[in-house]
């Protein structure tokens, strides 16, 4: 059976390769004749390529347009015989077909324009097909040609030295990697691409689209703010030059980017402008990708319906028009929704046809490529020979071609002959096998039927295995939703609790009659609610800056001595009003215990299990310490408190946890400081455990590796130092830029007693006041306000005013936020609540060297 096949292939490629010669020749005559038949026109060079011109304009926009006039501009220059005007109006129908994703069609006449050029030597124009080639193959995920014609593009580009040029094909070279997922030299090519076009008056499009793809790769790498500030600036343009392939694909993207982010109205608001400009330009594709991201949209909303009926639907138009990649997705999406349902059939069904596919796809790549591959050694050896007759033969142009075609002509008679004796021999060992392949169908038809079986008896296995993982997923999901009931309940408890003292506290201050003591008993009071609530806060957005890999190692030397000492006085005072003795240990002689290591963390860690032991210890003792052993040092911290069941020892190293869900004891605390202690372990390379016993106490243990420091007499101190406005350098003139009068007023007590002070409650007051006093000093600018804010205001004002140090304050309080700020030109960054020693200690850096 095997063997008949690949028979039958052989004799159909070669009545393929008959025709392809037989129609080549043919047009050749008809292009022949035409040459001579054809009556001149009365058009010149000039309005041809104005022609060509604007149907480049309008490819974007309108591609039925463009193909429209190009078809026009080819026959006029076919007339007189202008090979550039044929060949720039073959690539702009090439590109409108390109840009409608057909594929197909758009390859076509991008190699009838390679082929002019290439017979013109019109290098500059070869290296734009070459580009427009290399997208193409980009598109469809034929990568390697796609970076053997962007290497052709660019070799072009730099001998011709264009910027223009060169930055396409850095630009599309990005976008290859882009493909590749090797997002490094995708942004290293978008630079080379940016730096080719900085000296180019004109070069704003260029400038955008590369804004937009570094964009997209920002996008890949899940950095969602960097992403979502180049596309809308690369949107603001498209907008703005009318643009509608540029506009769909930004819109697209921002409705990806506002899905990951869970801004569900937003993202479909996007995703439905994006679906409105990709039919103006008539991108299918576009159009099926965005109903893709819509379905998904759906499916985070759990709104399973209406996620199955669009996922159906773009699985059809993406079938239809061979998508493969995007009816992938759909085929995975529908095969979880049936899966949700309990519809495990028509799951396994979609995974069945999801392989099938699959399989499909990289057999048909790897067809496609050896099929390429050979198409250009043909067309390298007919180079040769081509080259080879214009050396030899002298005579005129016109009996060259007979020649050719006297040739070709010839070459398909022995190709005819040649296949009438394959034809031959083939039946007569077809006649003569025909039993013994009658014989191996009957065995074939057998082992079907015994794969079938087993297939069966696979399926039936597959459906108990999910029906268990689904049983199994129903248990955890009902530990998930206790946790989660428990840390509601816990979190509802640890804001309640110190918002209780803190607003009654504050009540009883409003009492006339209240005496200094009992006022300053009363402010310590809310002092420390407020502490333990910023607590709360900064536990959270430090296990989500951790889980969002935002946190990283800052080695230095360390005298781990000073630092065991250290936390030991932290925490004596707090020890003995709890009655508990708290001892330290620290064994190494001073020269080594220099070590290399990330100070900060090592103190969370330890502040961590300190502040733990002596919560949950009510009498008794508490030790801190480290023994060396091999290549590591153990520390230690050990307690004689409540203890921790056996069964909840590991549950608690998790976020959100306490030893104790049930709340049968209330001990304050959000359960993430043995999550984030953890963390920070392993990214030490180090482990963290627990030893204990219910009643009697407990151990907790962490190691990290001991890197020991040459020459190691640094002084490991901890500068609590306090500065005040006496630190500062007098008379500055300050500007504060806030909208809340609680916040103003406090930056007013904290600057005002050395310094000359403007007011303003918006971004625009801001402006104003900075251009009326040219010499004010320093601005401390809140972000979020009305009519316009911080970033906006910092961007204007730097316009007129570089020198003025900015200092940019937010509630928010995030790593995006802080970047952002530093880039529309801020100087520095404080996150609010402002503690007065920081903002001084910022002002200081900016004032005094």
């Amino acid at each position: 059976m095997r063997n008949k096949k690949h028979i039958g292939c052989k004799y159909f490629s070669c009545i393929a390769v008959i025709l392809i010669l037989f129609t080549n020749v043919s047009a050749q005559v008809d292009e022949a004749k035409e040459r001579n038949i054809s009556k001149p026109i009365n058009v010149s060079h000039f309005e041809i390529d104005s022609l060509n011109k604007l149907a480049f304009s309008k490819f974007r926009t309108n591609p039925s347009e463009t193909r429209k006039i190009a078809n026009n501009t080819l026959a006029l220059s076919k007339s007189i015989n202008y090979l550039t005007g044929q060949g720039k109006a073959y690539n702009y129908i090439a590109m409108s077909y390109h840009i409608s994703s057909n594929y197909d069609s758009s390859y076509i006449f991008y190699e009838k324009s390679l082929n002019i050029f290439s017979k013109n030597n019109d290098t500059i124009n070869l290296g734009k097909v070459y580009n427009n080639l290399a997208l193409l193959f980009n598109h469809r995920e034929y990568y390697n040609l796609a970076l053997e014609y962007n290497l052709k593009s660019l070799e072009i580009a730099k001998s011709s030295n264009s910027p223009t040029q060169l930055f396409h094909s850095y630009n599309n070279i990005g976008i290859t990697y882009e493909k590749l997922e090797e997002f490094d030299k995708a942004i290293e090519s978008y630079g080379y691409g940016l730096d080719a076009i900085k000296n180019e008056n004109d070069n704003e499009e260029l400038y955008f689209y590369a804004i937009c793809n570094i964009g997209i790769i920002n996008l890949l790498r899940n950095e969602l703010d960097s992403a979502e500030y180049r596309l809308k600036k690369g949107l603001d343009f498209y907008l703005k030059n009318q643009d509608n392939y540029g506009t769909a694909n930004c819109f697209r993207y921002l409705g990806e980017i506002s899905l990951k982010q869970k801004h569900f109205n937003r993202a479909l608001d996007f995703l439905k402008k994006s679906l409105s400009y990709a039919a103006k330009i008539e991108d299918k594709k576009l159009t099926v990708e965005n109903q893709v991201l819509s379905a998904k949209l759906y499916l985070q909303k759990n709104e399973l319906k209406k996620a199955k009926a669009t996922f159906s639907s773009s699985l059809k138009e993406a079938l239809q028009e061979s998508y493969s990649e995007i009816a992938l997705d759909c085929f995975t999406y529908l095969s979880k929704i049936d899966s949700i349902n309990g519809n495990y059939l028509e799951a396994l069904k979609y995974f069945q046809r999801y392989s099938m596919l699959k399989a499909s796809i990289t057999s048909q790549k790897a067809q496609n490529q050896i099929a390429q591959f050979s198409i250009q050694y043909q067309t390298f050896q007919k180079d040769i020979e081509i080259e080879k007759l214009k050396q030899k033969n002298t005579i005129n142009k016109l009996t060259i071609d007979k020649n050719i075609i006297q040739k070709k002509l010839l070459y398909v008679i022995l190709a005819t002959i040649l296949i009438i004796l394959f034809y031959g021999l083939y039946t007569r060992r077809k006649i003569k096998r025909k039993n013994k392949l009658l014989a191996a169908q009957k065995k074939e038809i057998d082992t079907k039927n015994n794969e079938l079986i087993a297939h069966k008896n696979q399926l039936e296995k597959l459906v108990k295995k999910r029906t268990s993982e689904l049983e199994d997923a129903c248990i955890r999901a009902l530990e998930s939703d206790k946790l989660k009931t428990a840390f509601m309940a816990n979190m509802s408890h640890e804001i309640r609790t110190p918002m209780n003292g803190i607003l009654g506290f504050a009540e009883l201050l409003k009492d006339p009659n209240l005496t200094g003591d009992k006022q300053i008993k009363y402010i310590d009071i809310i002092q420390k609610g407020g502490a333990r609530m910023l607590n709360i806060i900064n536990d959270i957005v430090d296990i989500s800056r951790i889980e969002s890999n935002l946190v990283n190692l800052s080695t230095s030397e360390t005298d781990i001595n000073k630092s065991i000492e250290y936390i030991h006085a932290f925490f004596k005072l707090e020890a003995q009003q709890k009655q508990i003795k708290l001892d330290y240990k620290a064994p190494l002689p001073k020269g080594e215990a220099n070590i290399i290591i990330d100070r900060e963390k090592i103190y969370a860690i330890l502040t961590n299990l300190v502040k733990n032991a002596i919560k949950f210890t009510s009498n008794g003792s508490i030790e801190l310490g480290y023994t060396k052993k091999d290549d590591y040092l153990i520390f230690y911290v050990k307690d004689t408190g409540i203890g921790i069941p056996n069964d909840r020892q590991g549950a608690i190293f998790e976020r959100f946890i306490q030893a104790d869900i049930e709340d049968r004891q209330a001990y304050q605390g959000a359960g993430l400081g043995l999550a984030i202690s953890k963390a920070y372990v392993e990214m030490m390379n180090g482990t963290i455990w627990v030893e204990s016993e219910v009643g009697k106490g407990s151990i907790f243990y962490f190691t990290i590796p001991y890197i020991l420091k040459d020459n190691g007499n640094q002084d490991d101190k901890i500068s609590l130092t306090n500065i005040d406005a006496n630190d500062i350098i007098k008379n500055l003139k300050v500007l504060l830029v806030e909208d809340d009068k609680v916040s103003m007023d406090f930056l007013k007590i904290i600057m005002a007693e050395s310094h000359t002070i403007y007011e303003a409650s918006n971004g625009a007051e801001a402006i104003k006041i900075c251009k009326d006093n040219p010499d004010i000093d320093l601005i401390l600018m809140d972000i979020k306000m009305p009519i316009m804010n911080g970033f906006e205001a910092t961007q204007k004002i730097r316009k007129f005013n570089k020198d003025i140090v900015i200092i940019a304050q937010t509630a928010y309080g995030l790593t995006g936020d802080r970047v952002k700020a530093l880039e529309v030109g801020c100087n520095d960054y404080v996150s609010k609540p402002i503690v007065k020693n920081v903002l001084l200690s910022k002002v200081r850096e900016h004032f005094i060297n």
